[in-house]
């Protein structure tokens, strides 16, 4: 995997028709990219994998070196003179790209939080993995709209239907939660494996959010 851009061009700031579609072709690709990280740790529940683990970490170091070469290419762009429309578009496409980065942050630690796992033979119920592989389901629905609303043809995506998979996040986070508690107050989960199990979650409830962020920041652009 090439850790560059493929396609900006500097060239072409002095048109900022050309640089935006540029831009956000780029962006597009980095949400490939960190779509493609979320499906492939959340199949780590099921067998985890080392070297699927180092793919991702080089993923996640493409999207570090994709925002800070598309940030900088938009400042560029920012500067010079642009009609009200364009201008508006750079602090949208900024926040994207951060949003993508934060993304992949969050799927990278929850692959460090399953290497612990194996390395330190730490032992989650079948109850705890099958609340996290439910979770995974349902956040993975708003991470596929997410990379669809950057896309040239997005995903077809109902309002109301994002809202009720959003609605039922919380709910299964909610569960979660007591049902964790429950297993440590009677002993059959451990206080480590409890924590571990606790950060998972909480990354994410993260990733959801910012998926959802995502999608309403593309919208805003159309």
């Amino acid at each position: 995997m090439d850790p560059r851009p493929r396609f900006l061009d500097h060239r072409v700031v002095n048109t900022p028709t050309i640089a935006l579609l540029q831009a956000k072709n780029e962006i597009k690709r980095m949400a490939q990219v960190a779509g493609t990280m979320f499906l492939e740790m959340a199949e780590q529940f099921n067998s985890f994998n080392v070297r699927t683990a180092s793919r991702l970490k080089q993923k996640e170091e493409l999207l570090d070196i994709l925002q800070r070469d598309i940030s900088a290419f938009l400042i560029t762009l920012s500067r010079q003179q642009l009609s009200t429309e364009n201008a508006m578009e750079i602090p949208a496409l900024l926040q994207l790209i951060n949003d993508l980065e934060h993304l992949g942050d969050q799927v990278e630690a929850i692959m460090e939080y399953m290497r612990r796992k194996k390395e330190d033979k730490l032992r989650f119920s079948g109850a705890a993995m099958s609340e996290i592989r439910t979770l995974s389901a349902l956040v993975s629905q708003v991470v596929t709209v997410a990379v669809g609303s950057l896309d040239t043809l997005p995903i077809s995506s109902d309002r109301n239907d994002l809202e009720k998979v959003m609605a039922e996040i919380e709910s299964t986070l909610a569960t979660l939660h007591l049902s964790h508690i429950k297993r440590l107050h009677s002993g059959k989960c451990s206080v480590i494996a409890g924590l571990l199990f606790s950060d998972i979650i909480a990354s994410f409830e993260k990733i959801a959010q910012i998926a959802y962020n995502t999608i309403k920041t593309s919208r805003e652009l159309k």
